[in-house]
């Protein structure tokens, strides 16, 4: 996936957590520029935990980043969320 980001989803994990927090970029409409996000992919599988990392990041540019048209619907969610879950061991 082909990003207008500066850096690429990536994953971390802190001292004292079992599992591995996401880094990624969001859209920050009113300062109208990209900043990092972090959330917790729940995930103790790196490579598992990368791919989460990089859903959210689809998320984040599916609802409208620089051009401000958002191109995100509920089936996108719904989709997006059974990805994450499935990637994660749910059902």
């Amino acid at each position: 996936m082909s990003t207008p980001l500066a850096r690429p989803a990536a994953v971390y994990r802190r001292k004292k957590s079992l599992y591995y927090s996401a880094v990624f970029q969001v859209w920050d409409a009113r300062a109208q520029r990209w900043k990092q996000a972090m959330k917790s992919t729940r995930c103790t599988d790196e490579s598992k935990a990368l791919q989460i990392a990089r859903e959210f990041e689809r998320v984040s540019l599916a609802a409208g980043g620089v051009s401000g048209e958002a191109r995100i619907s509920r089936d996108f969610v719904v989709e997006v969320i059974n990805d994450i879950l499935r990637l994660a061991g749910h059902r």
